[in-house]
């Protein structure tokens, strides 16, 4: 049904909403195809990619969702080859993407948030009881990264405060599907 209202809107023209609150009207087949439009949409604030996702979801664009989720992976990919102690988030905003990532099917980035999250549980940095904050997490592969990257920090036997990496001896694993079995 969904799919249905995007055609009889005028030559596929969407509506976004963005962080101020303003619309942009966006052809479909642009806002797919072309990369650079696309690219130029992300580097805005965090509610805008939010607002992107939903009006994907909505709209049932798999496309959209897709080049969203791996600029915001990209992200966490730089962050990480820049500085070995880099988070993609704190603790709150970490279960804020958690839930964003659960509630669109976003298992690449959902990973990157679990493996971040679970560094952070192993440093001592969640300000709440465990079983507050695995709450919300009701996909269990999320579940289980967050539980890889605890056993990955213990693991490594370097410190775990602040200065350690929280990475295996060989490095944490390699991404989404490569974790400990």
């Amino acid at each position: 049904m969904a799919a249905s209202a995007i055609d009889k809107q005028p030559s596929g023209v969407i509506t976004l909403l963005t962080s101020d609150g303003g619309e942009l009207l966006v052809d479909k087949e642009l806002l797919c195809s072309s990369s650079k439009f696309f690219a130029g949409m992300l580097t805005a604030c965090d509610a805008t990619r939010l607002q992107i996702l939903i009006v994907a979801d909505k709209y049932d664009m798999s496309l959209v969702k897709e080049r969203c989720e791996k600029w915001l992976v990209s992200r966490c990919l730089r962050g990480r080859m820049r500085s070995h102690t880099f988070k993609f988030q704190d603790v709150s905003e970490g279960f804020e993407w958690l839930a964003i990532c659960q509630k669109f099917d976003l298992k690449d980035l959902g990973w990157y948030c679990a493996y971040d999250l679970g560094t952070q549980l192993a440093q001592g940095a969640w300000p709440r009881p465990l079983h507050d904050c695995l709450e919300g997490v009701t996909c269990p592969d999320m579940l289980k990264t967050i539980l890889e990257a605890v056993q990955a920090a213990v693991n490594s036997g370097g410190p775990l405060g602040p200065s350690g990496s929280g990475a295996g001896p060989g490095g944490e694993p390699a991404g989404p599907g490569h974790g400990l079995e």
